[in-house]
């Protein structure tokens, strides 16, 4: 059973946020574990003063919306209006890059939550312009994806 509204396919949607979830955490987790210098590397580097329920806020809720509405979203959707014209192969493969690099900046503890926040962002930006270019609501897509990783790694880090 296909659940279908104005040309958006629900059953597509819910394939495209699981693979683009088990994709995210698959190279964050290869990446940590292989490259982390010390296990505070794993997130969370500038919300370890927050008590639990400020930092859940934080992490699950505030951060996957804020970061997507301004290094996803806005930097994307600003570019692509300013530079309308661009008409040549690689024009999403820049914004990316300028989106992923933005994101970077904002995780920024060591070297590696650096590079770590880079290809974050490269894997969230891609899975806006995938989203935006498929018509599968790119700023949800791209923000539930962010929220399901934050939530893992919180788990992580809380419990384990």
């Amino acid at each position: 059973m296909s659940f279908e509204k104005d040309g958006f396919n629900f059953n597509n949607w819910i394939k495209f946020i699981s693979v683009s979830y088990f994709f995210k955490i698959g190279i964050s987790f290869i990446i940590i574990y292989t490259f982390s210098p010390t296990e505070e590397s794993l997130g969370n580097q500038n919300v370890d003063y927050l008590n639990f329920s400020d930092k859940f806020l934080m992490v699950i809720i505030v951060a996957p919306i804020f970061e997507t509405l301004f290094f996803q979203f806005g930097v994307i959707e600003i570019l692509t209006s300013l530079f309308y014209k661009w008409n040549f192969r690689f024009k999403d493969f820049i914004l990316i890059l300028i989106s992923s690099s933005a994101f970077s900046l904002v995780h920024i503890g060591s070297i590696f939550n650096v590079f770590h926040g880079f290809l974050s962002g490269l894997i969230l930006s891609s899975i806006y312009t995938y989203a935006r270019l498929k018509g599968l609501k790119p700023f949800f897509s791209t923000a539930l994806v962010h929220f399901l990783f934050n939530s893992t790694i919180f788990i992580v880090n809380e419990y384990f």
